[in-house]
């Protein structure tokens, strides 16, 4: 009995409105949960499926799949039949408008990917997708989708250096839409965002300098990158987790030159507005990841002084 209306006390709470649920808290999960991780992918497809996949723990990477319902408050490993992708860490998970996830790049050891994976929840399946000729593997790309739905991906790292390219996944093709004028300095650790027909890129690593502040936005119709200088914004970071809306994009911690933070950044699209939100939440990391399911952030493990994390926080918008 105990139990039931603890669960129904905890539905109602999931249920409130944003305004009444603006701060963080930890998600006490039932049964089965993902087992500590960084590097990681996390992407929602609605309120109530938040998919994770890979990551990397000490020297091992992972390639299990879960879902989390967090209406629920339950972790469930899925296990696709037939193809997959290999396990990695650093790769970029995406939710596509039909529910359906992309995968892209990524690495395992010394090794480094430039694949591109769809999974249907609904057939509990992947497929990889074969588009042509496309960006060199890689890992700590930042990559979005637009409007559309057509995938981005620019800038990451392999052991040969890092990238400054931009590619986009369109019809079935990739095309290549690098700026032929000024882009943003080689670098990765980087996470991305698209809003109004810009692709956003912040802060990451670079060999002049281990993290960065600054902000730019690629036009995606005249392929020319612009930076930005709102007169706030989050400090020096790479490693750090990311999620957006349609008006606005969301940054929480990553490593810094003084360590691993735990603030939690919102910028606005179309008014360039920068605003550092309240609350102390989880604990500082890097290498974790965020995602939006509805009204909420759902954030999921990283790396704190090395250690690996497994716990899991929301937060109504």
């Amino acid at each position: 009995m105990r139990r039931r209306v603890a669960a129904i006390v905890a539905g109602l709470a999931l249920a409130t409105p944003a305004s009444a649920d603006a701060a963080w808290r930890p998600l006490q999960t039932e049964g089965r949960a993902p087992a500590a991780r960084f590097d990681h992918g996390l992407a929602a497809t609605g309120t109530r499926s938040v998919y994770l996949f890979g990551g990397q723990r000490g020297s091992r990477s992972l390639g299990d799949l879960w879902r989390l319902d967090p209406r629920a408050r339950r972790w469930r490993r899925l296990r696709p039949p037939g193809i997959r992708p290999e396990p990695r860490f650093g790769h970029n998970l995406l939710a596509e408008p039909g529910g359906t996830l992309l995968l892209f790049g990524g690495q395992a050891g010394s090794r480094f990917f430039g694949d591109i994976w769809r999974y249907d929840p609904a057939a509990n399946a992947w497929t990889r997708l074969a588009p042509g000729p496309g960006p060199e593997p890689r890992y700590g790309a930042g990559a979005a989708l637009d409007a559309a739905g057509a995938l981005w991906i620019t800038h990451g790292f392999t052991t040969d250096g890092r990238f400054d390219d931009t590619w986009a996944l369109a019809g079935g093709q990739l095309a290549d839409r690098s700026a032929a004028g000024p882009r943003p300095l080689r670098r990765c650790l980087i996470q991305a965002a698209h809003a109004a027909g810009g692709l956003f890129v912040f802060g990451g690593q670079s060999d002049p300098a281990p993290y960065r502040d600054d902000l730019w936005r690629f036009d995606t119709a005249t392929a020319e990158w612009r930076e930005l200088r709102p007169a706030r914004r989050p400090s020096r970071r790479n490693r750090y987790a990311a999620a957006q809306t349609t008006d606005e994009w969301f940054i929480h911690g990553g490593a810094g030159p003084r360590g691993e933070l735990r603030d939690l950044w919102r910028y606005h699209f179309a008014t360039g507005a920068v605003r550092r939100l309240g609350g102390r939440g989880p604990a500082a990391r890097s290498g974790h990841a965020l995602a939006v399911a509805g009204s909420r952030l759902v954030l999921f493990g990283g790396a704190t002084d090395g250690r690996e994390r497994r716990d899991t926080w929301i937060r109504g918008l």
